[in-house]
């Protein structure tokens, strides 16, 4: 044998490692003489008078010899080979059997019968044998050919003592008894934590003929066609995975097999487990390719390309498997089986949206209605969304039931869909009080499992996908979307407005402009941001990004804004110098906002712009502050000639970013303010502050005792967050730091009179006690250090899980939480709105 092509061949791949190659090649090479004997058979029997039964079996076995050498062994009863075969085909590196003479003029044959007689062989001998001293450093071939009658040949034996030594055949009798092969590898190196029986569990999902594997007390069968059982171990990535309820699609057609399975799934070729390289459509992010269903490609649907180790699948088979699944998945939905299941749907959808889509659509026209919640729940109604389990519950659901685990709430209009989808139900009892309209039945947009894509979010070291608070479907989101589904933009586009999400307007953009949109620089919000998405028809483009494009794209700023017309945008040079400079742009952030973004022309500039906008550019803050009339802004009507950047701490706090971005005389936010006092004098902090035109009504003491700078202090148990100048202070925050800093209520009351600063209450509104107060401002069950405050955004869903928390009704809820100091939307009002944008058929 040629020792350059092995090692070409081998080291060429970096397959010389893998071990379980060997196995899985001898077994392939086994499925091919076994299915060459069966199509001669076929032929001699549709041509011949007498009979030629066959039926193909392959067996494994290990062991030690008698010379005390571990041994792996394959015997098959297929085709066997003769001496051209083992001159021309088995010891050359690379060679076909289907590429021989013989084999050609022999199919010439089979296509001449109607039907012709069908062999789709998938083995190349030579790689096949280089692969077996990855195992052995020596092989014994015993062989008997089957000829072209039908008749055994002679017996034939082989050994080769490694790659690069030559080999004699010896004829060892004239005919054999039964036509096949037998490949026994001496293993170079003892076996003890290695089985061949182990490598064919994890890589055979099917046999296509009867297979069996002993190694001392273990064996394992796969009975021919039948889809093997097994569960992955857990820290295994490669392997097969199929086990719970299955069913099998009994129309398939020839050369295909798909068997629906509870757990698992598998992308199989020739029964053996394969791994697609291109990810795209129906294909699942699992290592498996393919989530919930077993599909074995054989024949003419096998794939063309596969890698050098046929591990992976190099071509893109997602088209064809789609046009499999699809009559599978109906199938599967009028049959009368175990599956499909609603949770083995959402389980499903984690990794394969696509195929969760297809397996509900065809469920929901079979009209089938599957268990939910312990109920049935009608697919054409309901439709099918993971996080309906978290929803349906107030947000203390069986989370991991389903598979998926939630944080964090959705918008209000997407959890009232979801209450109307499943009515009746107790939420939407205690809801309709508010709001009549809610016991209306009429028909709301069935959920298709893809939504939950568009409706929330999974950083890849999370375990938890974050509902996304908002209907405004950002950039970052949309793009993960997109690529999570494996549909087009436009599909994404036209699904999220069905379901009421803002984002690009289908309905404005073809598929083309779509991804233009995505992709091109000039249409995107910020350059340097992308995370902030795109613009959408009909938007008025900020001064800023106009600068920002200007100078990326070497382009004047009239031709700038001729191009976003061009795009249906609004953009109006205004003010802006005819080519802006880098410096121009960085003026035009707004740099007091929470996250960055374009200054508005309308609004006039806080001081704390100057100021930030000077540290940006390291220029004086006078001279900034000459600038702005020159854009077209408007500056502080007061401003001190000794302004510092020094006094950015007196607007921002550093470590929060929690900022003062109202002009004189305010509000103000008390944190800075607390901040920069600390450890300083807060009389000099609020003093610093009026010299910028701003009123602080706070009274500080004079002198600190321990309380004062607990209370004061911040960060201290007693939140100021989100609290300004002028306004009151929750006496939820009140009653968070006197629990922890073991104080009744009162006393913390009288200091706060003595400061200046109101309260939004003076008492515990009627009905509540310190511990349930505490108990209803813990954002969760399960934290005790985490709690609503002033500006806490508290949805639909947040003030339902309340009222179970404290088995009490959303009207109750609200008013204490407004007593409390927290800002609790109109519920009847909120109510309404989100009816107003239920999805709708």
């Amino acid at each position: 044998m040629d020792e350059r092509k092995v090692r070409e061949l081998l080291m060429g791949v970096h397959l010389y490692k893998d071990r379980d190659l060997a196995v899985r090649e001898l077994y392939q090479n086994a499925l091919d003489a076994c299915r060459y004997r069966r199509a001669r058979t076929e032929y001699l029997d549709r041509t011949e008078y007498a009979s030629y039964p066959y039926e193909g079996h392959v067996a494994f076995e290990q062991g030690v010899d008698a010379e005390g050498r571990g041994y792996v062994e394959c015997r098959d009863n297929g085709i066997g080979m003769g001496d051209a075969e083992l001159r021309g085909v088995f010891s050359q590196a690379g060679a076909r059997f289907a590429e021989q003479p013989e084999f050609r003029l022999e199919r010439a044959m089979w296509d001449r019968l109607d039907p012709p007689v069908a062999l789709f062989p998938n083995s190349r001998f030579g790689i096949g044998v280089l692969s077996y001293f990855m195992l052995a450093d020596e092989l014994t071939v015993t062989t008997c050919r089957m000829d072209p009658t039908g008749r055994p040949g002679p017996v034939l034996e082989v050994s080769i003592h490694g790659p690069g030594h030559l080999f004699r055949i010896v004829e060892r009798a004239s005919r054999g008894e039964e036509c096949g092969t037998t490949v026994r590898l001496r293993l170079r190196e003892p076996a003890a934590d290695w089985s061949c029986v182990d490598v064919l569990e994890r890589v055979l999902g099917v046999a296509e003929f009867d297979t069996v594997a002993v190694y001392g007390d273990r064996h394992a069968n796969w009975p021919a066609g039948q889809v093997q059982v097994r569960k992955q171990p857990e820290r295994e990535r490669f392997g097969f995975d199929a086990h719970g309820a299955r069913a099998v699609w009994t129309d398939a057609p020839h050369g295909v097999q798909v068997t629906w399975t509870e757990h698992g799934g598998a992308l199989l070729v020739d029964g053996l487990v394969v791994q697609p390289s291109v990810r795209a459509g129906i294909l699942s992010t699992s290592d498996a390719g393919l989530s919930g269903v077993v599909v074995n490609l054989t024949g003419a649907y096998a794939p063309n390309q596969l890698s050098a180790d046929r591990i992976q699948v190099l071509d893109d088979v997602s088209p064809a498997l789609l046009d499999l699944l699809i009559p599978a998945a109906e199938a599967l939905a009028k049959a009368d089986e175990h599956l499909p299941e609603y949770d083995w749907l959402c389980w499903i959808a984690r990794t394969s949206p696509q195929l969760a889509d297809l397996l509900t659509a065809a469920a929901m026209a079979a009209g089938r209605a599957l268990r939910f919640e312990g109920r049935a729940a009608d697919l054409a109604r309901t439709g099918v969304l993971p996080g309906d389990t978290h929803l349906l519950s107030g947000g203390v659901s069986h989370r991991g039931k389903v598979s998926w685990d939630f944080s964090g709430f959705p918008p209000d209009h997407i959890f009232l869909w979801r209450l109307l989808a499943h009515a009746p139900n107790k939420i939407l009892d205690d809801l309709a009080e508010h709001c009549p309209e809610l016991r209306d039945t009429a028909p709301v947009l069935a959920a298709m499992p893809s939504d939950q894509l568009l409706l929330s979010e999974k950083g890849e070291e999370s375990r938890y996908w974050s509902w996304h608070a908002s209907a405004d479907l950002k950039g970052d989101h949309w793009s993960e979307a997109v690529n999570r589904w494996g549909v087009s933009p436009h599909e994404v586009a036209h699904r999220a407005a069905r379901i009421g999400l803002n984002g690009p307007r289908p309905q404005s953009l073809s598929d083309g402009a779509m991804r233009k949109a995505m992709f091109e620089g000039l249409l995107r919000r910020d350059s340097a941001r992308p995370e902030d998405g795109w613009f959408d028809t009909g938007d008025t483009v900020p001064a800023g990004r106009i600068a920002q494009a200007s100078l990326e794209h070497g382009l004047s700023v009239p031709e700038v804004c001729s191009q976003f017309r061009d795009h249906g945008l609004t953009a109006e040079p205004a003010s802006l110098p005819n080519r802006p400079s880098a410096e121009a742009v960085e003026l035009l952030r707004d740099l007091c906002a929470e996250s960055p973004s374009w200054l508005d022309r309308d609004r006039r500039l806080p001081p704390l712009q100057i100021l930030k906008a000077a540290k940006a550019l390291e220029k004086p803050p006078a001279e900034i502050l000459r600038r702005y009339p020159e854009l077209g802004f408007q500056v502080p009507k007061t401003f001190p000639a000794n302004a510092s950047i020094n006094d950015i701490a007196l607007f921002q706090d550093s470590w929060s970013g929690l900022a003062a971005d109202r002009c004189p005389p305010g509000p103000v936010p008390y944190q800075p303010i607390l901040e920069a006092a600390y450890g300083g004098s807060l009389p000099d902090v609020i003093s610093r502050l009026e010299d910028y035109g701003y009123h602080v009504p706070l009274r500080a003491p004079v002198t600190l005792d321990e309380l004062d700078k607990q209370l004061l202090g911040p960060h201290g148990p007693c939140s100021w967050w989100e609290v300004a100048t002028g306004e009151a202070m929750p006496f939820a925050h009140l009653l968070v730091a006197a629990q922890s800093l073991f104080h009744m209520p009162h006393v913390l009351v009288e200091r706060f009179d003595a400061y200046g600063v109101p309260l939004s209450c003076r008492t515990l509104p009627q009905g509540l006690t310190l511990t349930t107060a505490i108990q209803l401002l813990r954002r969760s069950e399960y934290s005790d250090d985490d709690h609503l405050s002033k500006e806490s955004k508290v949805s639909l869903e947040e003030l339902v899980e309340r009222a179970q928390r404290l088995n009490t009704s959303t009207a109750q809820v609200v008013d204490w939480l407004t007593q409390l100091g927290i800002s609790v939307p109109d519920v009847r009002r909120l109510l309404r709105d989100a009816l107003d944008r239920v999805p709708r058929p």
